[in-house]
């Protein structure tokens, strides 16, 4: 249903099937949403997970589905988050021109517009930023949806994936 109503632009399209072609197919997928920003810091009511937690919550996951062999980590707005991760899975694939909100500034972004995400302070400042935050967005939830496993944080991002799922993940949990 997803697909019939919600169809991305077509350079947008051809972001995630060279991403998913290169990166992910012919894997088993988990797919992880680590959102650290807006959970931790301006939804007191979420579930927290904090940076030091989900490389943990990464292995339990893939001691009981041991046929994971590839994890993207498709959203994850935290670089402190990003970095756990990697230091206990190095071999993580992750969209790597995201913008980490909680340990980059304004300046850090103004200097490379492809790395724009949302960040309030910047309305005007960089040409296009909302466009470039769906873009992400899209191309971040499209590419988990595709995964065989999900892992996500309580959030939008998280729900989107599952709605764009299309084959239904062999395990779905959102913390």
């Amino acid at each position: 249903m997803a697909d019939t109503y919600l169809k991305p632009k077509q350079y947008i399209q051809d972001k995630i099937d060279s991403f998913y072609q290169s990166q992910l197919q012919g894997k088993n997928v988990l797919g992880v949403v680590a959102r650290g920003t807006a959970n931790l810091h301006y939804h007191p009511e979420y579930p927290k997970v904090h940076a030091n937690e989900w490389p943990d919550r990464i292995q339990q996951y893939l001691d009981q589905y041991p046929e994971i062999d590839t994890i993207f980590l498709g959203i994850c707005d935290d670089n402190e988050i990003l970095d756990a991760i990697l230091t206990r899975f190095p071999d993580t694939i992750y969209l790597k021109d995201m913008f980490r909100k909680t340990t980059q500034t304004a300046q850090d972004v103004l200097g490379d517009p492809k790395k724009m995400w949302w960040v309030t302070p910047l309305e005007g400042t960089v040409a296009d930023h909302r466009k470039r935050l769906g873009e992400e967005c899209i191309v971040a939830t499209k590419l988990i949806a595709k995964c065989d496993y999900f892992l996500g944080a309580c959030s939008g991002m998280s729900n989107l994936a599952q709605f764009f799922n299309k084959k239904e993940f062999k395990v779905s949990h959102i913390i």
